[in-house]
């Protein structure tokens, strides 16, 4: 009986261990796009059931296709890379600097920034050798990422002829945007971004970027700290806000202007309230009749900014992370397992 009690101990430690993220294999950047994928699914929703507020409808604008006055089309990104990313500039400049002024920056859209996070770095950064079973960059190998790809031709990113990775001295080096760097950034979006294009249920998309987007005191969203200047060398593979970005006309950033969006009224005369005014609510009843072809149900028909309190706009949602849950779960357990001896 014993030894039964102390396998299920065993057990229990085990799975708190992998609730904390600690894995047999080291996925690069993946809890961060997990974050930041979630946040594009809640976009794509709340895009698609038009009944946001003209302000938020902007905000998700330039969440998903960088801009907030041009239209869009999701189905146009299901398809594949788009023209603007066709000819890939300078990667520190794309991903972790706003000071050089260009159209490509950290922060430009949500797509943008998951190409930065999940695109292999120098000599196929993290693969950087021709077998790399163990580790996976954004959840995806390096199989998946095209590093074997046609290698004997120099094609994939660990083809032995190539030397045209994405980093901070590297721009498309073959005519009409066919070189390999393109290759690369159109294998992440085929195999990283378009799956992130997938729409989910309102109620927990607007849950989910009010969770996602809250900063608190820190000055940028979970996925881009902690970086240097994010130009593909080494371990740069990621995204960065910190250089310039925050509050720069010349780059205005999507997380800032949705998380704004979702927290405060359409009504600009509150605008010079130093605090986030609280959201009026204007649901429908659960049950009225939807629209054919609408989504979403009319419970969350409301304006977009789905705040109504000043707890959310003063204090993150209530979290609970990975390493609490793990001291929940093993707590018990080794309360239990000290009191066996006694037995």
């Amino acid at each position: 009986m014993f030894f039964v009690f102390m396998a299920m101990v065993m057990m229990g430690l085990s799975g708190s261990s992998l609730g904390t993220g600690t894995n047999e294999h080291h996925n690069h950047n993946g809890d961060n796009h997990d974050d930041l994928c979630s946040v594009l699914k809640a976009a794509v929703t709340l895009y698609h059931s038009r009944r946001s507020g003209e302000k938020l409808r902007k905000a998700l604008k330039r969440a998903i296709f960088g801009n907030e006055s041009g239209g869009g089309d999701i189905e146009t990104l299901q398809k594949g890379l788009p023209e603007t990313h066709n000819n890939p500039g300078n990667r520190k400049n794309w991903c972790g600097d706003c000071t050089y002024g260009g159209d490509h920056y950290p922060g430009k859209s949500i797509p943008h920034d998951l190409i930065c996070m999940c695109t292999v770095g120098s000599s196929g950064f993290p693969f950087t050798h021709m077998s790399e079973n163990g580790k996976t960059l954004c959840g995806k190998s390096a199989t998946d990422l095209g590093c074997e790809k046609n290698r004997e031709s120099g094609t994939g990113c660990h083809g032995k002829n190539n030397s045209h990775w994405w980093n901070d001295t590297s721009t498309n080096h073959e005519p009409n945007g066919k070189g390999q760097v393109k290759e690369h950034l159109e294998t992440t979006w085929n195999t990283v971004v378009k799956p992130c294009l997938q729409g989910r249920h309102i109620e927990q998309a607007k849950k989910t970027l009010l969770e996602k987007l809250y900063v608190g005191h820190q000055s940028s969203p979970s996925w881009a700290r902690g970086h240097t200047n994010c130009g593909g060398d080494h371990s740069d593979v990621c995204v960065s806000y910190g250089h310039q970005c925050h509050d720069n006309p010349n780059s205005p950033q999507w997380w800032q202007e949705l998380y704004d969006a979702l927290t405060t009224t359409e009504d600009t005369s509150a605008q010079g309230n130093s605090t986030r005014s609280p959201r009026k609510r204007t649901r429908r009843k659960t049950g009225s009749a939807t629209a054919a072809g609408e989504p979403e149900d009319d419970s969350e028909e409301d304006e977009p900014e789905n705040t109504g309190t000043t707890s959310t706009s003063n204090r993150p949602l209530p979290l609970l992370s990975n390493q609490q849950s793990g001291i929940l779960l093993t707590k018990p357990l080794l309360c239990l397992l000290s009191a066996s001896f006694f037995i």
